[in-house]
């Protein structure tokens, strides 16, 4: 299977069931506020909870820095990927996890990689944003990310087909099990 292939999203609809994406109001609740971001990562303007709970671990095709319980999810999603998908497996990349940062094109709201909770993906190399389009590896990894709690960036205002980060819901889960 061509898993880099581009294929259509499906329709909005039918992704993201069951979950919301992470609201910023719950990262700051959870994790307070940010320094003043810009669109250029800065590890020192994340919020201080953040900072205490990031971790640098190898996940499986990759290391990612991100919050603990994060990572968790990304190790089980990828050793059941390998298991299931281990050509997939071999092919994926990222872009990375944690950055404290804008979301691309705002000039206020932060992304939520500055809470360590989101990670971009593509399949040998990252995906364009915005084009509908999605990588045929991304649809994959969208169904064990779901069966993880994640939200699914193909579902944003502006697809971002490559993004999948811990839901609302999820964030609000590892709240109550004093995760964070």
């Amino acid at each position: 299977m061509n898993y880099s292939e581009l294929v259509k999203i499906p329709a909005l609809g039918t992704i993201n069931t069951k979950f919301s994406p992470a609201r910023i109001q719950t990262q700051y609740a959870i994790f307070g506020k940010p320094g003043k971001l810009t669109s250029e990562c800065n590890e020192a303007r994340a919020p201080k909870k953040v900072r205490a709970l990031l971790e640098t671990r190898d996940v499986g095709p990759f290391r990612l820095r991100g919050i603990g319980p994060w990572l968790d999810v990304c190790q089980k999603v990828y050793a059941e990927v390998k298991q299931d998908h281990p050509e997939l497996y071999e092919q994926l990349v990222t872009a990375g996890c944690f950055c404290a940062r804008l979301v691309r094109g705002s000039n206020m709201t932060p992304s939520n990689h500055t809470f360590g909770t989101a990670t971009d993906h593509g399949v040998l190399m990252i995906d364009r944003r915005g084009d509908g389009k999605c990588q045929r590896g991304m649809l994959v990894l969208y169904g064990y990310f779901k069966k993880h709690g994640a939200f699914w960036g193909a579902g944003f205002r502006v697809e971002d087909a490559m993004h999948f980060e811990a839901s609302d819901e999820l964030l609000r889960e590892w709240q109550r099990a004093g995760r964070l």
